[in-house]
């Protein structure tokens, strides 16, 4: 199913949600933000940036940015390169973005990040027993070998 989006809600759109393109003179893009909002509304399960929902709508980018460790938006401060999620402020100035984004209630939203972390600690854990196996063992050696080793050297 394709993502259909509609701005036309959008206090000062024209402003705030589009940008001359920067690859074809005379037309125009999507601002990052917004572009970076449209498709979050598949994300977070929440089709349309409402006054009622924004605060959620954040809330939801944020817990998603604490489990993949970035953001959507690419920024410099100080020529420092990083990624960022929108701010609060930037989801609110979009409020009247509306999507055909399946809805996902809180409770989906709660066991869909659940099963996030579960699956980040599954590959952290994966990863610190790859490399306590990588630091801790020579592979031409059986356990027995090595401990013959240790005691002789102690």
């Amino acid at each position: 199913m394709s993502l259909n989006w509609d701005l036309r809600k959008v206090e000062n759109q024209e402003e705030m949600c589009w940008q001359a393109s920067t690859h074809e003179t005379g037309k125009y893009e999507l601002q990052p933000v917004t572009n970076a909002l449209v498709w979050s509304t598949m994300l977070v399960g929440i089709g349309s940036i409402t006054k009622n929902n924004y605060k959620e709508f954040h809330q939801r980018l944020l817990e998603f940015e604490v489990i993949q460790g970035e953001g959507l938006l690419h920024s410099r401060i100080d020529g420092e390169s990083y990624y960022r999620m929108p701010y609060i402020e930037e989801v609110e100035a979009h409020i009247g973005l509306s999507t055909n984004a399946s809805l996902m209630d809180r409770r989906k939203w709660g066991s869909r990040i659940k099963r996030m972390v579960e699956e980040k600690a599954r590959t952290l854990k994966r990863s610190q027993e790859q490399e306590y196996v990588n630091n801790n063992f020579h592979h031409d050696e059986t356990p027995s070998e090595r401990a013959m080793k240790e005691k002789v050297s102690a």
